[in-house]
């Protein structure tokens, strides 16, 4: 073995280093590569983890999302529905109001006619009084004589009869 060692070229020194190397892989493999294997599929199934993890957390935030977007739809929507509503029954309101303010001023303006006519009742009433006592005062003067109370009120009659059928 030593002739072929020397045949090949190859001195103890280097033999020496190639039989260390050859020691040294085994034990690294049994100490060293075992263990960071292992790390490295710690390592993976961790980054797997995460991945996993963002998508679910990715797919539980869209749907958060839809949820959101479809609470927002609906308070618009409420909201339309409470202004359109609000609107509704302030026109209704105003119509009422309207129509309570035109009978008002209906009333107001028949017992304004009314007042109106009863005043002119009256004061045709104190006219033809009026109108009565002068007649009466000058026809006691165009007599010459005074005009007794029975006779006054005769005349007054006669008057009267014939003033309403004048109107």
């Amino acid at each position: 073995m030593k002739e072929l060692i020397e045949q090949l070229g190859l001195n103890g020194t280097l033999l020496a280093a190639i039989v260390q190397f050859i020691v040294l892989l085994v034990l690294l493999k049994a100490v060293a590569y075992k263990p960071i294997l292992k790390a490295l599929d710690e390592r993976k199934k961790s980054i797997d983890e995460s991945l996993a993890n963002a998508e679910t957390q990715r797919t539980e935030a869209q749907s958060l999302h839809a949820q959101q977007l479809d609470a927002i739809q609906k308070a618009k929507t409420e909201a339309q529905d409470i202004i359109q509503r609000a609107t509704k029954i302030s026109e209704d309101r105003a119509k009422e109001i309207h129509e309570e303010s035109l009978v008002e001023a209906n009333r107001i303006k028949k017992a304004a006619l009314e007042e109106i006519e009863i005043e002119k009742k009256k004061a045709l009433v104190a006219i033809r009084e009026e109108v009565t006592t002068l007649a009466l005062l000058a026809a006691g003067k165009v007599l010459g004589k005074a005009i007794t109370g029975k006779d006054q009120e005769d005349m007054v009659k006669d008057f009267i009869a014939k003033v309403d059928q004048v109107q």
